[in-house]
């Protein structure tokens, strides 16, 4: 992925991760102060109610104002200015409590005059929890003369019960966004890493061209010398020295390229190149090879319009990766068809070979860099695993679909449309 993409994909990524979290805030905080706010109102018109029920059993007019006091998160204090009968307080609190659907457990106390003190009613309890250490303490409420107070010690864990749904979904989505942050950050130390290996594969193979050069010169020079001519054993060696050298310097040559198209430096330059004329060019330079292994090639350029926009050095590298993977994994059968066509208006390429085929397990991976196709028992093919992924690379720059079909022990037949 180019390094603008990921940034992008990161300031997208964060102003998504900050949104989403200020949200999911937001909407805790809101579900808490709805939950909270409902919850409490359900305790006042309960309280309400049993005050009134306690004036009208004893005959008495409840106070106009500051009837009910919240003294703190949990605890309640209702003013009656009458005494209280603490049995028909808990009757018509259990009462109100279960009609208004609260099914807390709660306490109660009543306030003693005569003693200055808050005595303890009973704790009455609903869902069977153990609150021992939160019990009893009721204290005293300085601003009113007859009165009682309810103390619900369940009371924050049951507006976090009743928010469940929404703290779950928020659980969620935090998993989610720590999951997004984590693929983010693995993504960048992986561009990271894939960087250096670029950078070290182009320092390396920069670092090769130099003496490649010098020593292709030398030999050069010394395959010239008429003493070196005059020994066929020596001028044979300096041969070999210079073909190798060449062959050393096209893998030099295309990893860089492979570079430089992933990167998307460089451009193709687009021309018309007549399909076949490059096929009777490059066939040529295979022959050797062909009949050193006693191998067959035959070529049906049947291809009415065989001319297309292409870039011609790019083209020819493909077909000469596609030939020389015929050559290496043909086996002892070494048979290659060549055939060109038309399918209506598109020029079609095909190279078919009769080797050793590729299980379909690894098809999938045919394209991958530096991916070899497992040989078994065949220990003389060579190659780095950039060939049919420089192939794919050119396909997708020039915009042509290839198609790889094959089967073990009956051949790979390759099939490029030049859309």
């Amino acid at each position: 992925m180019r390094q603008k993409a990921i940034i992008w994909v990161f300031i997208m990524g964060a102003i998504l991760v900050m949104g989403m979290l200020a949200f999911q805030s937001y909407w805790v905080a809101y579900s808490w102060s709805s939950e909270s706010s409902k919850t409490r109102q359900s305790i006042y018109i309960a309280l309400y109610n049993v005050a009134e029920k306690l004036a009208k059993f004893d005959q008495v007019t409840l106070p106009t104002r500051d009837l009910i006091k919240s003294v703190s998160s949990n605890y309640y204090v209702v003013n009656i200015n009458n005494s209280i009968d603490a049995n028909v307080l808990e009757r018509f609190l259990i009462d109100e409590l279960q009609a208004r659907e609260i099914n807390m457990d709660f306490e109660y106390a009543i306030y003693d005059c005569s003693s200055d003190e808050m005595v303890y009613g009973d704790f009455c309890s609903i869902s069977k929890k153990d609150y021992q250490a939160d019990l009893g303490n009721l204290p005293k409420y300085e601003e009113f003369t007859y009165y009682f107070g309810v103390k619900f010690p369940g009371l924050v864990g049951t507006i976090f019960t009743n928010m469940m749904p929404s703290l779950v979904f928020s659980g969620i989505t935090v998993l989610a966004l720590l999951f997004f942050i984590s693929s983010v950050v693995l993504l960048l130390r992986q561009q990271k890493i894939a960087q250096l290996q670029s950078d070290f594969i182009n320092n390396l193979t920069h670092e090769f061209k130099t003496p490649l050069s010098s020593m292709k010169i030398a030999t050069e020079s010394l395959i010239a010398n008429p003493y070196v001519q005059a020994d066929p054993k020596v001028n044979r060696y300096l041969h070999i020295i210079g073909q190798q050298n060449d062959r050393l310097q096209a893998h030099i040559d295309k990893i860089l390229d492979l570079a430089k198209l992933e990167k998307e430096s460089i451009a193709l330059k687009l021309e018309t190149v007549n399909l076949h004329d490059l096929l009777r060019e490059t066939l040529p330079l295979f022959e050797a090879q062909i009949e050193q292994k006693k191998g067959k090639l035959t070529c049906a350029l049947d291809a009415g319009n065989p001319v297309i926009q292409a870039d011609n050095g790019h083209l020819q590298n493909v077909i000469s990766n596609l030939l020389d993977n015929a050559i290496k994994y043909s086996g002892e059968n070494l048979v290659i068809h060549i055939n060109t066509h038309l399918e209506k208006t598109t020029l079609v390429l095909s190279i078919e070979d009769h080797g050793i085929g590729i299980p379909e397990e690894q098809m999938t991976k045919l394209f991958t860099k530096f991916y070899r196709v497992s040989t078994g028992n065949v220990h003389n093919v060579k190659g780095f695993g950039l060939g049919l992924y420089y192939v794919k690379l050119i396909c997708d720059a020039h915009k042509w679909h290839i198609l790889m079909e094959s089967k073990p022990g009956k051949g790979t037949s390759v099939t490029i449309y030049f859309h």
